[in-house]
């Protein structure tokens, strides 16, 4: 897998905290609250497998980011 996958965070409304990872042409979307999957598209599973694994290791500090940025007057 590229070394450089852009994980980011996008308002949808209703959605609980997640991130959308981007390598290239690839695509997926992970719950943060138990660090699950919710899509995928052109990642392999060995690549999937590797990114559930750091966005576990970087939860909390994803977490926090979401709500900083989702409620910043909270």
């Amino acid at each position: 897998m590229a070394r450089n996958p852009v994980a980011a965070a996008v308002a949808e409304t209703g959605d609980p905290a997640h991130v959308h990872i981007e390598a290239g042409e690839k695509e997926a979307k992970i719950w943060l609250a138990n660090v699950h999957l919710a899509m995928s598209y052109g990642f392999r599973a060995n690549e999937l497998t590797e990114l559930l694994a750091l966005v576990k290791e970087y939860r909390e500090t994803f977490l926090e980011a979401w709500h900083e940025f989702f409620s910043p007057n909270s």
